[in-house]
């Protein structure tokens, strides 16, 4: 409102001297004086006054109407008196001349470029700052029409008196600057005269450099530059639309390298980050220019081949890439040799969606690392309906463990001397609702991998603790009861702690129990597994090495290993005695046992000649169906 004042007469005396041409200084005038108020916060306090006066003038109101010859007597209020409000001296318009000389200085030193322009748009005043933008003297834009403003947007300025937007101008040398413009139209001061237009340009540069690192970041992983997960997804969905018009196809190879959590363990993740750099660029320059290559996960890759390819092409540039991985990755002084297992899915022979060919590529590439790695494996229907049931499995298992479906069931350990029942191993049983009995051939495999083996494990372990804990000094019943734990469930850094927690809890003394491991568990880490099963025996837990002669346990660790039993692994005892080789394997192994002092027990033994076999080499214990299957423990006999 002051400023409305304040340009006032201003505006009379242009309009009266018939300087119509003036009229953008009076409102540049104006603009600015309103600025400098907002900058002092003079503005805000005017409006807090305003309010104010609002206020009192309401209350005054009410009291005239209520008294009215009291409210006579009250003096008028001030409408700008407010206590909290420093004082303000007394506000005097600017003459004038000084109001445009000091809208025409704002227009001269203006950061951003303006320009003056008539009803024809032939520019009539620029300031210096448009002049910088554009690389041109002043003389060379007055005028002229700004070739920057399209036609289009001219009319549309006319039609609606105002314009905001982004548009690019060519700087006298060639470079392209984004700039955002404000173009306004203002009407005729008098009838005899003709709208202008004035433009406002602000140079946008490092802001749209922002924009573009901003959303770099947001669409490329951070190490090697790739598009992301997000960006590979948006490149699949465009080249879906293209093969859809041209009858072509996409093809997806899903890329993992073998061994890379190796480098992060033995090297550091630096060492991994610059594996990773080097396989990206080396992805990079196997595929065409019109291919992507993209890094999806940890060790994870996916390279997308579009137009003329099929099945037989995919396969060879996936032959390529595992090629190009197949020299050393020099670090430092540290060689690497890694690999790559790909799998391959097509457009639309094995998805439409880009859900449907990164499943089913990442479904043929873990078929890759389990069947043959460093090799490509492309996509077949019977991949996925695997995982589809591994997923409903897994689904059902995490239920079950939650509702009690799992059950054990005890098989008896006779000592073959005498036939002495001496344990029972417990066995895990699923009773499916809708199922039935569920193998654990089938559910034990899938709760490895999935990590529902250590809940499990720590349940079976806490059964069977209770119930050695009902057998133990009763006649004819087993006094030690054998569990089978996962290397998952040791590797738990509160393993020995939990063992300890249930023993106390179900009052099962050490002695009852007995762990049995694989040798896969001493393949990854001996002398941590070596310490942890000293932990274990030092407090009378045994412990027994499961399938011995099937892994590849060294024979300096078994030396070193705390335990008090081998277990012969069924598939040496079914061909016995008849088979010689097998015959001799199993006479080693027992006679290992013997050697290093420990006792052995021999699985799956179903007949009396493999019984009486194994008696005669010395062989201390047996199990199997020959002395009695795995049966519930109140059904427990020998």
């Amino acid at each position: 409102m002051l400023a409305c004042l304040w340009m006032a007469p201003c505006r009379a005396e242009a309009w009266t001297d018939g300087r119509s041409g003036d009229w953008w200084m009076l409102a540049l005038s104006g603009v600015l004086l309103l600025a400098v108020l907002h900058e002092q916060g003079l503005l805000k306090r005017w409006g807090q006054a305003l309010q104010l006066a609002r206020q009192r003038s309401l209350s005054l109101n009410l009291q005239r109407a209520m008294a009215p010859a009291e409210a006579a007597a009250l003096p008028a209020p001030d409408l700008f008196d407010d206590p909290e409000l420093p004082a303000q001296p007394a506000f005097k318009p600017a003459a004038p001349a000084q109001a445009l000389k000091r809208a025409a200085s704002v227009f001269e030193h203006c950061g951003e470029g303006m320009f003056v322009a008539d009803a024809q748009w032939r520019i009539q005043e620029v300031n210096t700052a448009l002049c910088a933008l554009t690389g041109c003297v002043r003389e060379e834009l007055l005028g002229r029409a700004p070739e920057l403003l399209s036609v289009a947007l001219r009319e549309e300025v006319m039609r609606l008196g105002k314009w905001s937007g982004e548009i690019i101008e060519r700087h006298k040398s060639g470079v392209l600057i984004p700039l955002w413009a404000t173009v306004v139209r203002v009407p005729a001061a008098t009838p005899e005269a003709e709208p202008e237009y004035v433009a406002v340009l602000a140079d946008i540069s490092r802001i749209k450099k922002s924009e573009a690192a901003l959303k770099h970041q947001a669409l490329h992983d951070p190490l090697t530059g790739l598009p992301n997960l997000a960006l590979l997804r948006d490149r699949i969905e465009r080249q879906i639309t293209v093969a859809q018009r041209e009858h072509t196809c996409v093809a997806v190879l899903y890329v993992d390298l073998d061994s890379f959590r190796d480098i992060n363990d033995s090297a550091g993740h630096a060492a991994g980050d610059e594996v990773l750099k080097i396989a990206a660029a080396r992805f990079q320059d196997v595929v065409r220019a019109s291919d992507s290559v993209a890094r999806v996960g940890s060790d994870e890759f996916v390279v997308v081949l579009c137009g003329l390819v099929d099945e037989e092409s995919a396969m060879r540039l996936g032959e390529r890439l595992i090629e190009a991985m197949q020299a050393p990755i020099q670090i430092g002084e540290a060689r690497f040799n890694i690999g790559a297992s790909i799998g391959l899915a097509l457009f639309p022979a094995d998805g439409i969606t880009v859900d449907d060919l990164l499943r089913n590529a990442d479904a043929a590439m873990c078929r890759a690392k389990v069947q043959a790695r460093c090799t490509v494996q492309a996509y077949r229907p019977e991949l996925t309906r695997a995982v589809q049931q591994r997923v409903e499995l897994t689904h059902a298992m995490r239920q079950a463990l939650e509702e009690g479906q799992f059950y054990l069931h005890y098989q008896p350990q006779v000592r073959l001397s005498d036939g002495r029942l001496i344990g029972a191993e417990a066995l895990l049983r699923w009773q499916h609702p809708t199922r039935g009995n569920i193998s654990p051939v089938e559910f034990i495999p899938l709760a490895e991998s999935s990590g529902l083996i250590v809940p499990l494990g720590r349940w079976v372990l806490h059964e069977a603790c209770l119930q050695a804990t009902r057998w133990l000094g009763a006649p004819g019943q087993p006094q030690i009861v054998a569990v089978n734990v996962s290397a998952r469930q040791m590797l738990q850094p509160d393993f020995v702690q939990m063992v300890e927690a249930t023993l106390t809890a179900t009052g099962c003394p050490p002695q009852a129990l007995e762990l049995e491991v694989t040798e896969s568990m001493f393949l990854d880490d001996a002398d941590k597994a070596i310490h942890l099963l000293t932990q274990l025996t030092s407090r009378g837990v045994r412990v027994a090495i499961d399938d011995f002669g099937t892994g590849y346990s060294s024979l300096s660790y078994l030396k070193r290993m705390p335990v008090q039993t081998l277990k012969i692994d069924r598939s040496f005892v079914r061909d016995l005695p008849g088979d010689g080789n097998v015959a001799a394997i199993a006479r080693t192994v027992i006679a290992l046992a013997r050697t290093l002092r420990l006792d052995v027990l021999a699985e799956g033994v179903e007949t009396e000649a493999q019984a009486a076999w194994l008696r005669d080499e010395g062989c201390d214990w047996a199990q199997g169906y020959f002395y009695g299957k795995a049966q519930a423990p109140e059904l427990f006999a020998l």
